[in-house]
């Protein structure tokens, strides 16, 4: 009986080791830069396209398997990023023991998946909310390094598998708009913001940042048709600018945040956002809506199982809700 109990009690004993393992690798300082000779030996037990997960239909469910739930050590905070056709993840998470937001990642290696650590890109500063553009080659996020003036935007390139050393955009401050949280970037280095007008409401909008001539311009609020007298955030937008993915607790949703879509019409403009519907939103938040780099599943955040994690659902419902005339 002692025997069988000892037993017991060291599994238990290594099951909290492991966990413990896990937590320090997603929310402790490590190096700059993930190892790039990780080996098998230190993969998750998940393999294939999107961490082996089943794939979803038009119903959400929860992606995230349990090891990766928010906890009290650290939570999800913003979008989910699939790249290399669902075989590369970016994580963006809140760590409470290194005072912020950190970018982790994930990729597939020798078939499995390896476990969390700080992205190519990443520093011991606050770095958020990646966009990523041209295939996955270049990406754009927000950090609070030196240079940045608070919660700069800042970008990095790959060639031949490496990514570069970041370096900060050059977007013109304007005093009477204060920087945001949350960006989404197009293949012509458009960029989407949320932002709000420094001494108005607490509401916050979504706002352009266009690139002409090389050089950008300062930030512009887009019209009506995306944003209202009430908060609108979690902002991404398809990489060939199609279509606009937003959160907004404006009174006409089902609770909390709700995700809205625009369709960019063949003018140019974007055109009156309308609510997902009751298939996607629930009674709680739902918010920090992002697509797959295939096209092929639409993740976002819901508080709709407690704390906050991603979802998942096929993302046929962007083609479904398009209006006729843009088909």
């Amino acid at each position: 009986m002692k025997t069988i109990n000892h037993h017991i009690n060291l599994f238990i004993l290594l099951c909290f080791l492991g966990f413990k393992l896990l937590t320090l690798t997603l929310c402790e300082s490590e190096q700059n830069e993930p190892d790039n000779k990780t080996t098998p030996e230190n993969t998750t037990s998940f393999k294939g396209e999107y961490l082996g997960q089943i794939l979803p239909d038009s119903i959400p469910v929860r992606f995230v398997p349990d090891f990766l739930l928010s906890n009290q050590n650290w939570w999800w905070h913003g979008r989910i990023d699939f790249q290399n056709d669902g075989h590369e993840l970016f994580m963006d998470i809140y760590c409470p023991a290194e005072g912020g937001i950190r970018i982790r990642h994930m990729k597939t290696l020798s078939e499995y998946w390896t476990y969390p650590a700080p992205s190519p890109f990443s520093s011991d500063h606050i770095d958020a909310s990646p966009s990523f553009i041209n295939n996955g080659n270049k990406v754009f996020f927000l950090s609070d390094r030196p240079n940045s003036e608070g919660y700069g935007i800042w970008y990095a390139e790959k060639n031949n598998g490496v990514w570069s050393a970041p370096q900060p955009a050059e977007v013109p401050v304007n005093s009477s708009i204060e920087k945001g949280w949350e960006i989404s970037v197009t293949n012509n280095e458009t960029i989407y913001y949320r932002m709000k007008v420094t001494g108005g409401s607490d509401m916050e909008d979504i706002f352009v940042i266009n690139k002409v001539n090389g050089q950008y311009t300062t930030p512009e609020r887009l019209d009506d048709n995306i944003n209202s007298a009430y908060s609108e955030l979690g902002v991404f937008v398809d990489p060939e600018e199609e279509y606009m993915l937003f959160s907004s607790d404006r009174p006409d949703g089902f609770g909390g945040y709700d995700i809205y879509i625009s369709y960019r019409n063949t003018d140019g403009t974007w055109g009156e956002a309308v609510n997902l519907g009751a298939s996607i939103n629930s009674s709680s938040s739902d918010n920090a809506p992002s697509v797959s780099s295939d096209k092929k599943y639409l993740f976002f955040n819901s508080r709709r199982e407690g704390n906050g994690n991603p979802f998942w659902v096929d993302a046929q419902i962007i083609d479904e809700l398009k209006p006729a005339e843009l088909k």
